[in-house]
């Protein structure tokens, strides 16, 4: 190991610290912005020189870390209450997790880069919540602070993509374990030209699915007439859009309003995602989910109508 000798003062640069400890240089410079914590001398070039005492104390914070603390909880405290908290986790004494804390343990796991951990921690929040509260609540919450986090450069455009991914690995594989019904509502499911992402429309999906309905994804970026043509083809119920937080709520209304017209009155119009909660005005023959929790319902009131 080639320690650092800077006015006397032991110590490791920021690359060898993320080594020793597995803690990413990202996350120990937000760390010092935010808490005061570390707080590394700096070398004649002005390169960051971590003493070693504080980086005994981020072995133990990586260690907390790893089961389930937050930073905002244990970076501000001494080495010997560190260790305390240490033996006291091991004797079994866990403390429960509101969702703030939850949504703050998704990025700092983001800024580890450690992709089994990650997984790990949302398959867990799947399996704790079940599909309809994982889905209507937490993904939507996560999406937004992971977007917030990326907008304030607390996280990389890598690291937001990589949640997007791990979130839509997990929801792929529950559309799979359901598998196709035969049970009406038939649903065509797409995006327009102008929303190239998937994951608001397979939290859509994924939840019809649970519904037992018949979902047909069509994939994204569809053009309005092939929407039309296509709902007319498979002989649909329903074409649900879903619209992401980028979309303005203007061109939601102008781009619904023109399928509309493009459809059959007996085709319903859906439309949902994070974009259509800014959505205030009411379209005639278009149903809006602000909430994606209101779709359950939706079904079932559709179901009761057809009987």
């Amino acid at each position: 190991m080639s320690y650092h000798h800077h006015n006397e003062i032991a110590g490791l640069n920021i690359a060898a610290v993320e080594r020793e400890t597995g803690i990413s240089k990202d996350l120990l410079r937000m760390w010092e912005r935010r808490y005061g914590f570390p707080q590394p001398q700096r070398d004649r070039f002005g390169d960051r020189v971590y003493p070693l005492t504080q980086i005994e104390k981020l072995r133990l914070i990586r260690r907390l870390l790893d089961q389930g603390m937050r930073p905002g909880k244990i970076v501000l405290r001494s080495t010997d209450e560190l260790t305390e908290l240490l033996g006291g986790i091991a004797s079994g004494l866990r403390q429960p997790r509101d969702d703030a804390d939850q949504l703050d343990q998704l990025i700092e796991l983001l800024l580890l880069h450690d992709i089994p951990r990650l997984q790990r921690f949302l398959q867990a929040q799947f399996v704790n919540r079940g599909l309809s509260n994982f889905v209507s609540d937490f993904v939507v919450a996560a999406n937004r602070r992971v977007a917030e986090a990326t907008l304030a450069s607390e996280i990389s455009a890598c690291e937001a993509h990589c949640f997007s991914e791990q979130v839509q690995s997990i929801i792929r594989q529950v559309i799979y374990a359901f598998g196709q019904s035969e049970l009406r509502p038939r649903v065509l499911l797409t995006t327009v030209p102008e929303e190239p992402h998937t994951l608001d429309l397979l939290m859509v999906e994924a939840l019809l699915r649970a519904q037992n309905c018949q979902a047909l994804p069509l994939g994204t970026a569809l053009p309005l007439t092939e929407i039309a043509a296509a709902a007319n083809r498979y002989r649909v119920d329903m074409v649900a859009l879903a619209f992401g937080a980028s979309f303005a709520a203007t061109s939601i209304l102008s781009t619904l309003t023109e399928l509309r017209s493009r459809l059959p009155q007996g085709i319903e119009l859906w439309a949902s995602g994070a974009g259509v909660a800014g959505v205030r005005r009411h379209l005639p023959g278009v149903e809006l989910f602000g909430e994606l929790g209101q779709i359950t319902l939706a079904v079932e009131t559709w179901r009761k109508r057809l009987a």
